[in-house]
């Protein structure tokens, strides 16, 4: 796989690039290079593709979504609350 250097550049760039359209294409290409991660002769390509920091990215911009929808999901209780006139309704 090392001597295929363009074909895991561009993988490393669809990740990084793409990682917001797909989840489960991010999460494809995480565990590919999850497994690259075990073996040290990967480790060189995997830092100068900035594999980690794109993780780093993936998984704040995955935590900033959990929040948003966390947040939506109060909102709508409130609101069902308020649409209902009881203060009973409790989510799990």
């Amino acid at each position: 796989m090392l001597g295929h250097e363009t074909l895991l550049g561009t993988v490393s760039r669809t990740l990084r690039d793409d990682f917001k359209k797909s989840m489960e294409l991010t999460l494809y290409l995480l565990n590919i290079f999850q497994a690259y991660s075990n073996f040290s002769e990967f480790h060189e390509f995997l830092i100068t593709n900035q594999i980690g920091d794109t993780t780093i990215r993936i998984i704040d911009h995955e935590i900033k979504r959990y929040v948003q929808r966390v947040k939506d999901f109060k909102e709508k209780t409130e609101k069902f609350k308020s649409l209902l006139g009881t203060e009973d309704y409790e989510a799990a």
